[in-house]
């Protein structure tokens, strides 16, 4: 495996490849982690990438920049009258972004499913060049954009979406049959597994719950702690805010990291039990990566992410007490298992974007 994760063996012609977004590229979450990833592997392949961002006016301050780097990419942003969520304002995006295709003529253009008035500008001036990341089963179906006047006409158009998993590309195909599903599975760079952490189950540290929000399981999690007052558990926050009030007292907090590999090395464990259908599953990779076993719900794509390398269960607070009485033994298995998957989600990242190249537009 070389230093970027996936063979960057030489692609047969270098393109132009834009990304158009209604709002700042950042980490905020794991969709926008993994474009980052992406469009590096791409650069890397040897392609010239740009990222033109339409930002509000009103959200701009003296401090407010034109231009920003993230992760070796290069951000150009243009303030004007560009609320993403009005109807009204997306004539401005519209004339704004296809004034930029129509002087950089790409040869791909990346847009977010849900940055809307972006994608529509993009299949509008090539539906054929547009390729459309899709990073959440919750999407709203054609039928239901036809309340929000063009979007819908917009979106008829699609011809190329980019998912993560295979349980994302039966959804998209059921919802745009014609559309032609390009798998971009989540490279999570410079994350390689390392068995010399060993596999001793740490059985006087804590249950780890990332993300302690309604749709990610929190309340399920919390019985969990209230089922076992003598274990410990360990909620780290993200995208979605604060934490619950009136924590039981064998339940702490911590604020978001900027990165996982410290708790999740100190973990005994990862409890995942998502409500939704989670798109992929990035946390339990990570977590198998550093040697921490994975219990999650059978949710989405999430039985396909973990593989062998986890337990997945349906949410029944019954079973999920029986996985956690398991001995130690059983979870030492579970580690070694882990390491396993997270080599062989590797080869199948590789696998996949080897494939890519053949699709790939330049």
């Amino acid at each position: 495996m070389r230093d970027c994760q996936v063979d960057l063996m030489e692609n047969r012609n270098v393109g132009k490849i834009l990304l158009l977004k209604p709002s700042l590229l950042t980490r905020a979450n794991g969709g926008e982690i993994s474009m980052i990833e992406r469009l590096n592997i791409f650069k890397a392949w040897g392609h010239e990438i740009q990222v033109h961002l339409a930002l509000d006016e009103s959200q701009k301050s003296g401090s407010s920049s034109d231009r920003y780097n993230i992760d070796g990419l290069d951000c150009r942003i243009v303030w004007g009258p560009f609320r993403q969520h009005e109807l009204a304002d997306q004539g401005n995006f519209d004339a704004y972004f296809r004034g930029i295709l129509d002087r950089e003529k790409p040869d791909l253009v990346i847009t977010h499913y849900t940055d809307y008035f972006a994608t529509t500008a993009a299949l509008a001036w090539s539906a054929d060049k547009t390729w459309v990341d899709q990073t959440d089963d919750e999407y709203p179906r054609l039928d239901q954009l036809k309340k929000f006047g063009r979007l819908a006409q917009g979106y008829s158009r699609l011809r190329h979406q980019m998912v993560a998993s295979r349980f994302m590309e039966k959804s998209v195909k059921k919802s745009y049959p014609e559309t032609k599903v390009h798998l971009c599975p989540n490279i999570l760079l410079g994350l390689i597994a390392n068995p010399e952490l060993g596999t001793n189950f740490k059985k006087e540290s804590y249950w780890l719950h990332i993300n302690p929000i309604e749709v990610k399981g929190i309340d399920f999690t919390l019985e969990l702690a209230k089922i076992f007052p003598n274990e410990k558990f360990l909620l780290v926050g993200n995208w979605g805010g604060g934490f619950p009030d009136d924590l039981p007292a064998n339940v702490s907090t911590l604020e978001r990291q900027a990165s996982l590999e410290r708790v999740l090395k100190e973990a005994k464990g990862v409890l995942m039990p998502s409500q939704w259908q989670e798109a992929f599953g990035r946390v339990p990779l990570e977590a198998m990566a550093f040697g921490c076993p994975v219990i999650a719900s059978n949710r989405g794509a999430l039985p396909e992410t973990v593989g062998q390398g986890g337990i997945v269960l349906p949410l029944d607070l019954g079973l999920w007490k029986l996985s956690m009485e398991k001995s130690g033994d059983f979870w030492t298995h579970q580690i070694a298992a882990g390491f396993q998957r997270f080599a062989l989600y590797r080869r199948e990242v590789d696998a996949a974007y080897e494939r890519l190249k053949i699709e790939f537009p330049c």
